[in-house]
């Protein structure tokens, strides 16, 4: 041998092999963290996760620029700023606290209601669980259906919203994208 170790050696290959044997198994692809994002992200925005990752809008910009911040899974402090290595100041709560006093519109949709949510009295908005996506595909399904969407932006800035309008509408799968399950006043709030 020259030293280095034959594949079927390897913890993960073996597993594989074995399970396979046995009818099967299902394994992880990516991370366990944003794995979704990794996989889906290239075919809606075309970049990478990574990227995405080191791109976000700052808390500053959004302090000094938005009228509304809505958020999906709501404002979680245990798990709100993660990176390798940790981070040295957890800045979240203090931002969400400036965005309040400025009259920035806070909105969590979560299934639980966080403790930065009863403190920093952010609108928390109870959703079921694993229901976000068909959340925002309804909240889009109205976007299109009440032209509520800047067509010169879509054309302009986004590649592919002609397949996405398609999808919404249930022309390419049949299945139209309206159930939102949120009542006017929220629909009002979100959308306008």
């Amino acid at each position: 041998m020259d030293g280095r170790v034959p594949a079927v050696f390897i913890t993960h290959k073996v597993k594989s092999i074995d399970s396979k044997l046995f009818g099967g198994y299902t394994k992880s692809v990516n991370t366990y963290s944003y794995a979704a994002a990794e996989v889906i992200l290239p075919h809606v925005i075309g970049a990478n996760a990574a990227k995405i990752m080191t791109q976000q809008t700052s808390w500053s910009s959004i302090v000094n620029n938005a009228k509304l911040m809505v958020s999906f899974g709501g404002f979680p402090t245990g798990n709100s700023q993660i990176s390798n290595g940790g981070v040295s100041d957890h800045i979240q709560v203090d931002f969400l606290r400036q965005a309040s006093s400025k009259g920035i519109s806070l909105i969590s949709i979560a299934p639980r209601q966080s403790i930065v949510d009863k403190a920093e009295q952010i609108e928390w908005i109870k959703a079921r669980p694993n229901s976000d996506t068909a959340l925002i595909l309804g909240i889009c399904h109205t976007l299109l259906q009440e032209s509520l969407y800047n067509i010169n932006f879509l054309k302009k800035f986004t590649v592919g919203y002609e397949k996405f309008f398609q999808y919404l509408t249930g022309q390419s799968d049949g299945v139209i994208k309206t159930q939102i399950g949120l009542n006017s006043y929220l629909v009002s709030v979100l959308l306008r």
